[in-house]
């Protein structure tokens, strides 16, 4: 513990230093964005509940693996930036549900530094579409891969199949556009703070607090959104649980909200209420009682609407409603002109 807040003045400044200089040497390409939603099964709930409502947690009870069947959020989403001349992809951001622990496997493997599958899913990306690759991870704290802590091998293929997932997303959008592009994308952002007690077995705990939140018996929770277009990344201050995230998505102002795991700050894991009842290792973790989990997930939701109503404005007088009759099965794809970004299609070929 005493070593956390040298770490993160460390990442800080590195990090301070790397936005001044993209500041200072801007370089502003005109692009087309799009996104795209699939589902990539490779990863698993860790907690398993009895019965009586009692969790055990697979990592030390290997043996109820096959009968775990939490909730899993298992969508891989993505941003994709192709410059307005190009057939080829700029800049990508995926976005997904899972710990990197693929590769720490026993003995050595335990020891080292690595990017884990996140790291492979952007070198893979990176190397077959020339295109920059960022890796965001979801609302991951139950959630680990399917080949959790087994070696550099299993890290290896669950990159592999994110970025197969990826390449997957880019022929749709190539082949429907209209669908998948963003109209007059804009760009926000917006921070809200909710303040919430510790729980009183974690207030001066040496072994439960970080050094900053010793002496205190409040902690602020920031959430920060920001928004591309028809996107919204929710930034969360720690190991969220993926029942959390899936809240935020399902009651997003958005089209689609993607978590970014521990952005805001680190206040290890947090839970729906239920979990500390449930107990298990994430529950130990949680810092604060259980019915302000809610009010987390709701500052969460209602920080995207008040986003969504700055950067969207209603007209003078207009009330807001929702177009629910669309039949997105009636939306055919668009006609492909026998061009580049159709690479299967004869130029020469007549209609």
């Amino acid at each position: 513990m005493q070593n956390h807040l040298a770490y993160l003045d460390l990442l800080e400044k590195q990090l301070l230093t790397a936005c001044r200089e993209l500041t200072e040497k801007p370089q502003q390409v005109e692009c087309n964005t799009y996104f795209y939603s699939t589902q990539v099964n490779v990863n698993k709930n860790r907690r398993v509940c009895t019965a009586d409502n009692y969790a055990a947690f697979l990592p030390h009870r290997a043996e109820l693996r096959r009968i775990a069947d939490g909730y899993v959020d298992q969508e891989l989403g993505c941003v994709l930036f192709y410059p307005s001349k190009s057939q080829f992809p700029a800049f990508v951001i995926g976005n997904y549900t899972a710990h990197p622990l693929a590769a720490h496997s026993p003995g050595n493997g335990g020891r080292r530094i690595s990017a884990d599958y996140p790291g492979v899913f952007c070198d893979y990306v990176s190397s077959e579409t020339g295109a920059a690759c960022m890796f965001v991870n979801g609302a991951c704290g139950n959630i680990f891969p399917q080949k959790d802590e087994l070696g550099t091998e299993g890290a290896r293929q669950m990159g592999i199949e994110l970025g197969e997932g990826i390449f997957r997303g880019m022929l749709d959008v190539s082949r429907s556009q209209t669908r998948f592009q963003m109209k007059e994308p804009k760009v926000g952002a917006l921070c809200r703070t909710l303040r919430v007690p510790l729980r009183p077995s974690f207030r001066d705990n040496k072994s439960l607090l970080s050094d900053r939140d010793l002496g205190k018996q409040e902690i602020d929770l920031e959430i920060q959104c920001l928004v591309i277009g028809d996107v919204c990344f929710v930034g969360v201050p720690g190991e969220w649980c993926a029942e959390l995230g899936a809240e935020v998505k399902w009651h997003s102002a958005f089209r689609k909200a993607f978590i970014a795991f521990a952005a805001t700050s680190y206040q290890e894991y947090m839970c729906p209420g239920n979990f500390l009842l449930q107990g298990g290792y994430e529950a130990q973790r949680h810092h604060f009682p259980a019915r302000y989990s809610i009010a987390m997930v709701k500052t969460a939701v209602d920080a995207t609407y008040e986003l969504r109503d700055q950067l969207y404005p209603l007209p003078e007088g207009a009330e807001e409603d929702s177009n629910t009759l669309v039949n997105q099965f009636a939306i055919l794809p668009e006609a492909m002109p026998p061009h580049e970004s159709f690479p299967f299609q004869s130029k020469n070929r007549q209609p």
